[in-house]
């Protein structure tokens, strides 16, 4: 049998411990072959699978007790922790004993209110910890405001992440509060938690103030055109932030609102505002700002029915993005996907690429390109020598279009991922690609 005392001769200094759902059972006392091997090979890094809070506990006390080794990591996912009376104090027992844990990810263990208030409350005086993980766990409102608390207080957090929980405004609303004082958290995830109008209302105020948070993500909440308008207005004279994400969160004229800021912030590098209904409104927009911001990198403007409704101005508008990226030297990724866009687009985005010598990956999947806009793009990438990864999956290429594309990889010497999935054509296509695989060299994920 091998024991822990066995092992811990054999690990190294600095230790991760990730606990997540075992493939096997495991004696309190005792590492499987498996794991042992693993462990051995590892020089910096200890992976442990466990689903036995005895296991667990064991084997953290070990460590804690041995001066000989650092956990600095600790992953215990979707271990329902909810069910140990004593989880509370283990982890208290570690943050008191450890003094060089920097990240702590209990996702998905069903905590729920009393544990996760708890658990905040521990972190209040805490030097050590960087990252914190609480997300999908049904936190409740004491949990929130603990955690609101607990950074008034804090001064080592750095990265949080409390999405899927369900959370409610008042609680989250006091988080935000907490961020008018906290200026050491600079990345906070409160996605897929159902909050209103209100909360992107007082973190837009908690921003006018805070000097740390530079990445906020509220995708996936029910923020609308008030909220919208409130984050706009921040972004006006933040400094700070350089990463948003409001997916899937802020209605149509809410979320332009963002984009129409955008003219002249110079701080933003990163905005997904995919999933709003911005319809061609947004269209529009998106290429007034394009022409004029200098510093956003990163654009995700996916599934916001640009292209849906029929009105003269559709094709202008897609025609305006494109040359917008004529004008911009800034953008290096492009999502446009799934906006109900047809061949013109095609045609729009491969002039575009002729002579833009700055983006470099570009998503235009589920566009009903067909075989016209995807042999128009597969003549331009035979000159273009900057887009390293397309993703143009699902839009009705056909046969020509997919050849064309094959094609155009014997001669194309830059990308390195392609997505063509979901473009059905005649099974004698494999053989076409074969043999373009077998002399293309550049290629490193390819999907078809």
């Amino acid at each position: 049998m091998i024991t822990f005392d066995i092992l811990f001769k054999e690990l190294e200094p600095e230790i991760i411990c990730m606990l997540i759902p075992p493939k096997n059972a495991f004696i309190m006392n005792s590492v499987s072959n498996a794991i042992y091997k693993k462990l051995k090979n590892i020089k910096l890094n200890a992976i442990i699978e466990a689903n036995n809070i005895c296991f667990i506990d064991n084997f953290i006390n070990k460590l804690l007790s041995n001066i000989k080794y650092n956990l600095i990591e600790i992953h215990l996912v979707k271990c329902n922790l909810n069910s140990v009376d004593n989880i509370t104090l283990v982890i208290e027992n570690i943050l008191k004993k450890n003094n060089k844990l920097i990240n702590l990810n209990l996702k998905e263990n069903n905590l729920q209110d009393d544990k996760g208030e708890k658990l905040a409350s521990l972190l209040h005086d805490n030097i050590v910890l960087r990252k914190l993980d609480l997300s999908d766990n049904f936190l409740g409102v004491k949990t929130g405001y603990a955690i609101a608390l607990m950074l008034y207080g804090n001064a080592t957090l750095i990265t949080i992440n409390l999405s899927n929980n369900l959370m409610n405004d008042d609680e989250v609303c006091a988080i935000a509060h907490s961020l008018s004082f906290n200026s050491t958290l600079s990345r906070l995830n409160l996605s897929g938690n159902h909050l209103q109008d209100r909360v992107a209302c007082a973190f837009a105020e908690a921003l006018y103030i805070n000097k740390g948070l530079t990445v906020l993500d509220l995708s996936k909440n029910y923020i609308e055109i008030n909220g919208g308008k409130k984050i706009a207005e921040m972004l006006r004279t933040n400094t700070i932030l350089t990463i948003l994400n409001i997916s899937n969160s802020v209605t149509g004229f809410g979320a332009i609102s963002i984009i129409d800021i955008l003219h002249s912030n110079t701080t933003l590098t990163s905005l997904d505002i995919s999933k709003n209904n911005i319809y061609e409104y947004g269209g529009k927009a998106i290429a007034d700002m394009l022409v004029k911001n200098t510093t956003l990198t990163f654009l995700n403007i996916s599934n916001n029915k640009i292209g849906e409704v029929i009105c003269d101005n559709i094709s202008s508008n897609i025609s305006a993005i494109a040359e917008s990226l004529l004008v911009n030297t800034t953008l290096t990724s492009l999502d446009i996907s799934k906006n109900y866009l047809n061949n013109f687009v095609g045609y729009a985005i491969s002039k575009t690429l002729l002579s833009n010598t700055t983006l470099t990956a570009l998503n235009i999947s589920e566009n009903n390109l067909c075989k016209h806009g995807g042999q128009a793009i597969a003549k331009t990438l035979e000159i273009n020598t900057t887009i390293i990864a397309l993703d143009i999956s699902r839009n009705y290429l056909c046969e020509d279009g997919i050849r064309a594309i094959v094609d155009m990889l014997y001669i194309n010497t830059t990308l390195t991922f392609l997505d063509l999935r979901g473009n059905y054509t005649d099974r004698s296509i494999d053989q076409v690609i074969n043999n373009m695989l077998s002399v293309n060299t550049t290629l490193i994920n390819f999907n078809y």
